[in-house]
């Protein structure tokens, strides 16, 4: 899991696990860009940012920022 961020914090701590699990999936799946999507899930899943800048041939810099980009996102839907 990344640093400082878990998907599920951002969601109502009422709702049952599977519905937050499906919002999450939803914004991912309507709300991220192709790009931002795979990093966000590739950081998430704990591979780290060098290796994911290298396999996609941009400077990790790159990726932090999208990574960024897309948590923002992703906080900004998960909200009410």
């Amino acid at each position: 899991m990344a640093k400082g961020f878990d998907p599920f914090e951002c969601t109502d701590v009422r709702l049952p696990r599977d519905v937050q699990v499906r919002r999450v999936n939803a914004v991912m799946q309507h709300e991220l860009t192709p790009l931002q999507r795979d990093i966000v899930v590739r950081v998430i899943r704990g591979e780290p940012q060098a290796a994911i800048a290298a396999d996609r041939g941009v400077s990790p810099s790159t990726i932090s920022r999208t990574y960024k980009r897309g948590i923002t996102r992703l906080q900004r839907f998960l909200r009410y």
